[in-house]
C-alpha cells in the first residue's frame, strides 16, 4: 500500500510538470518546503547495578528518538487560477528500553498525506491585512500511515473538500472555510463522514532572518453513514514556531505543537502537546 501511495504521487506530480511544458500562460513552481530530521540517542549499560545511586547518567533508561518530516509541493499558477499537489509525511518514534525489562515502542507521528487542490481566483485586495487573493477551492486527498499499531489497522482515509479561501497575502498565506466529505476504509466497517472545517496559516515577519508561523485546522464531523465507536466528533491542531534562517536554505525553528479530539461516545478529550526544535532545510527549485 505505501509504495503504491508513493508511486501514485510521483506520478500526479510527473504528469503536472509534463503539463506545465505546454502552458504558455502560467508557471510551474516545485519547492521542497521542508525536509527535518531529529534523532537523538541514549545508552545506558548496567543500569541495573546503579539504581538508588543519585547519578540520572547511570541510572537512566535506554532511549531513542527519531523524526522526521517531508514536504513537497508542486504549484500551477496562471492569473485566475492555482493547482497545487502536496506530498506530506512524518514519522516519529520514540523506543524506551526500562531497566530489567523489554523494550517499548510508541509512535508519536505516523502520517502521508497527498492532496490535490484547485483554487480559482476572484479577486485581489490590495490594501486589506496586508493584502490577499479570494476564491473557491476543491480538495482531493488521501491519508494513510507507514505503520499499523499491533492492535489497530492502519488509517485508510480518502478526504474530499469543497469552500471558500483568502490566499497568496502577505502575512495571510491562507485561511479558508469548507465542506468535507471522508470515506473512511480504516476499518472493515467503512463509514463515510460530513464535517465542516476551518484553517488558516499566517506568517508574521520578526526580523530580516526571522519570522514567526502560525497554522491551524478545525474539523467538526456533524454526520455519520454508520455510527461507530471509533468516530470522532472533532479534531483540532495548532502548530506554533518561530523560523530562522542560519544559512542559505537551512534554517532552525523551536515549536510547540498542540492536537485534540474527542471520540463521538467518549466523554473525556484526548489531546498530544508536543514541544521541540527542528533544523529544517526548504529549496525552491523553479
Amino acid at each position: 500500500m505505501l509504495k503504491r501511495t508513493i508511486l501514485l504521487c510521483t506520478c500526479l506530480l510527473m504528469a503536472g510538470f509534463s503539463y506545465a511544458e505546454e502552458a504558455k500562460n502560467g508557471a510551474w513552481h516545485l519547492e521542497l518546503r521542508d525536509l527535518s530530521l531529529q534523532l537523538t540517542s541514549t545508552d545506558v549499560n548496567n543500569a541495573q547495578y546503579y539504581q538508588g545511586y543519585s547519578n540520572p547518567r547511570l541510572t537512566a533508561d535506554s532511549q531513542t528518538l527519531i523524526q522526521g518530516n517531508f514536504d513537497l509541493i508542486s504549484k500551477y499558477d496562471r492569473e485566475k487560477l492555482l493547482w497545487a499537489n502536496n506530498l506530506l509525511m512524518q514519522y516519529g518514534q520514540v523506543t524506551v528500553k526500562p531497566v530489567g525489562e523489554d523494550k517499548v515502542k510508541n509512535t508519536s507521528v505516523d502520517k502521508i498525506l497527498f492532496t490535490t487542490d484547485y483554487t480559482h481566483k476572484l479577486f485581489k485586495a490590495d490594501d486589506f491585512l496586508g493584502g490577499f487573493t479570494f476564491g473557491p477551492f476543491l480538495n482531493a486527498g488521501y491519508q494513510t500511515e507507514f505503520t499499523k499499531d499491533d492492535d489497530t489497522p492502519r488509517y485508510k482515509v480518502l478526504r474530499g473538500k469543497a469552500g471558500l479561501r483568502l490566499f497568496e497575502g502577505k502575512y495571510l498565506k491562507d485561511f479558508y472555510i469548507a465542506n468535507v466529505i471522508e470515506y473512511d476504509f480504516t476499518y472493515s466497517d467503512e463509514v463515510t463522514k460530513y464535517a465542516w472545517e476551518a484553517g488558516f496559516r499566517i506568517e508574521q515577519p520578526v526580523n530580516e532572518k526571522s519570522k514567526a508561523i502560525y497554522t491551524a485546522m478545525f474539523r467538526d464531523f456533524y454526520h455519520f453513514s454508520k455510527e461507530n465507536i471509533n468516530n470522532l466528533s472533532y479534531e483540532f491542531e495548532l502548530d506554533a514556531r518561530l523560523n530562522t534562517e542560519i544559512m542559505k536554505d537551512l534554517a532552525i525553528a523551536p515549536f510547540i505543537n498542540y492536537y485534540q479530539g474527542k471520540g463521538q461516545y467518549n466523554d473525556r478529550t484526548g489531546s498530544n502537546l508536543y514541544v521541540g526544535v527542528a533544523i529544517s532545510y526548504k529549496k525552491l527549485f523553479f
